[in-house]
């Protein structure tokens, strides 16, 4: 029997889906998400809501069944991919993409329209990331940023708290 694929933009019928997608998935990486972050549920229903208030996320399905979601943040003239989640038991099969093919995306990015490449990373993937950019991807080495994601972070909070202080002001 032929599995039906399908990638679709979800929405507010599936914050439970999706809430059971993260926190499972966060799970298979207890040990590596920093103690001081890791808790379970990973991620609580506010907290989801609150992020699809800011981002689209879009689901990867199989037949009825969906199996893995990203989250993607509009910002100014960029779109960033937030989160990645796949069910546990499904990782492995290509459905998240992989690190490589994140760089070779990039590399074609720079290649076509000459963007500014940004690769968020966590610490842990940064050194993997200079290493592929010394070589497979040098072309691309003096372009690129390699953002740690706490940092992204930190801008978030900073941009919503500016907005609510304008909003404040009514400046």
């Amino acid at each position: 029997m032929r599995n039906h694929h399908l990638i679709r933009k979800c929405g507010q019928d599936d914050e439970l889906v999706i809430l059971r997608i993260i926190n499972e998935s966060a799970k298979a990486y207890r040990g590596v998400i920093p103690e001081d972050r890791y808790h379970e549920p990973y991620m609580s229903l506010e907290e989801l809501q609150s992020e699809m208030s800011e981002m689209i996320f879009f689901g990867y399905q199989e037949d009825d069944e969906l199996l893995a979601v990203a989250g993607y943040q509009p910002v100014r003239d960029v779109s960033l991919v937030r989160h990645i989640y796949v069910l546990p038991e499904h990782q492995r099969r290509g459905i998240g993409g992989n690190f490589f093919e994140a760089l070779a995306k990039l590399k074609h990015a720079w290649d076509l329209w000459k963007a500014d490449p940004y690769l968020v990373t966590t610490e842990r993937f940064e050194e993997e990331a200079k290493r592929q950019l010394g070589g497979t991807f040098h072309e691309i080495k003096p372009h690129i940023r390699i953002i740690n994601w706490q940092e992204i972070v930190k801008l978030f909070k900073l941009l919503r708290d500016t907005t609510e202080m304008e909003k404040q002001l009514r400046i």
